[in-house]
């Protein structure tokens, strides 16, 4: 223990030793001396501040919209060529389906329906989108003339009690004045049939002048904006007539070929009509495409028949000659047909869904009698190649 004490008291001294030693230096330096383990006195510290009163925000109905603020700088998305491939089951969102179709290459969904529409129904007030109840873009009514927004009990009651609008009063499309204007336009598409087969005997080939009238007013009917109905009974009246010059023209080969035709048609459309209001038959995307591939590739066999039939290389009915041929084409241009009406009856439901104007019905009305009359001329001519056959 006395040895531990002393060695603690050499320790010390060597220490003081030290520490003279440095305050000798320090004083030659001219500085002054810091004790070990002694901190230099510090100042009193800066105040901080004092800030003032926090700004208050202003009211949500006071700012301005996210179209008025000052953009700020960023650097623009690297461009992408290729969108990636949605894998999700569940349905695309808006944005998604817009930009698909101001892309400019268009799907394959959109151009297969804007090339599969009958041309009657291209407007946008037959599309399963449309909205033209209201004000373009929105799906807010616009209120009628002289609409009041506080009515009393009693005036709400009166309303109610009222009877229901008519599609005259609304001004829309309804399946009820659809089919009123159908009987009227298909009347007159029959009278004129009438009338085509009693004059065509003095006019002779002029008959066909009519079916070039027709395609005329077709045309200005497909692409006119707004519907008229003198131009839609005026195309009933001239195709009526070509219908009734060219039914005669057929009834040559055999007395009993107009009468299968029509009851043909009218079965045709009687059967699909009824099947469409049933729910059982409607159209879907897969249908939609094997019906284009199906009828543009009809479409290019009879042109090319045309042309073999006109410049004399085959004669007679051309490439529909033979019976077999025959029956098999005309199995395939029935399911056409009816696919095309289950189109157009389909376009007819969107547009009474989406409160199209009422002059719209004219506009269904012409379709469907294009379908119609194609049908009628097609069965004609299948029924004509198989009585001369006989």
């Amino acid at each position: 223990m006395a040895e531990r004490s002393g060695e603690l008291a050499e320790r010390s001294g060597e220490l003081a030793q030290r520490g003279g030693e440095f305050a000798e230096r320090a004083a030659r330096a001219g500085t002054p001396s810091v004790p070990h383990r002694q901190h230099r006195q510090r100042g009193p510290r800066k105040q901080r501040k004092q800030r003032g009163p926090r700004k208050q925000r202003k009211p949500h109905t006071q700012r301005k919209p996210h179209t008025q603020r000052k953009p700020t700088a960023s650097a623009p998305p690297p461009p992408t060529r290729f969108r990636p491939r949605r894998t999700s089951s569940c349905a695309p969102h808006a944005s998604d389906r817009f930009a698909r179709q101001a892309s400019p290459t268009l799907s394959t969904e959109l151009i297969t329906a804007m090339a599969l529409t009958n041309p009657a129904f291209t407007a946008p007030e037959f599309s399963p989108r449309g909205n033209v109840a209201g004000a373009r873009g929105t799906g807010v009514p616009t209120p009628p003339p002289g609409y009041q927004q506080n009515v009393s009990a009693q005036q709400l009651g009166d309303l109610y009690d009222r009877p229901a609008a008519s599609s005259y009063e609304t001004d829309r499309m309804s399946y009820e004045d659809t089919i009123k204007k159908a009987f009227i336009g298909f009347g007159v598409l029959v009278l004129g049939a009438v009338a085509g087969w009693a004059i065509t005997p003095v006019v002779g080939p002029l008959i066909f002048a009519f079916a070039l009238v027709g395609f005329v007013l077709a045309l200005v009917n497909t692409f006119k904006k707004k519907p008229s109905g003198g131009l839609v009974l005026a195309y009933a009246a001239a195709q009526g007539l070509f219908v009734g010059g060219i039914s005669l023209l057929y009834s040559g080969f055999g007395g009993g070929v107009v009468p299968v035709a029509v009851i043909g048609t009218l079965s045709v459309v009687g059967i699909t009509l009824a099947l469409f209001m049933s729910g059982k038959v409607r159209s879907s995307p897969r249908a939609t495409k094997i019906f284009l591939i199906a009828l543009l590739g009809y479409a290019a066999f009879s042109l090319v028949n045309f042309v073999l039939v006109t410049f004399g290389v085959i004669g007679g009915f051309g490439l529909f000659a033979n019976p077999l041929f025959n029956l098999a084409l005309m199995g395939l241009v029935v399911v056409l047909a009816a696919y095309s009406l289950v189109l157009d009856f389909e376009a007819v439901k969107h547009g009474v869904e989406n409160g199209a104007p009422r002059s719209f019905g004219w506009r269904a009305v012409f379709g469907i009698m294009v379908t119609v009359v194609w049908l009628y001329l097609e069965i004609l001519r299948f029924v004509a190649i198989f009585s001369s056959s006989d």
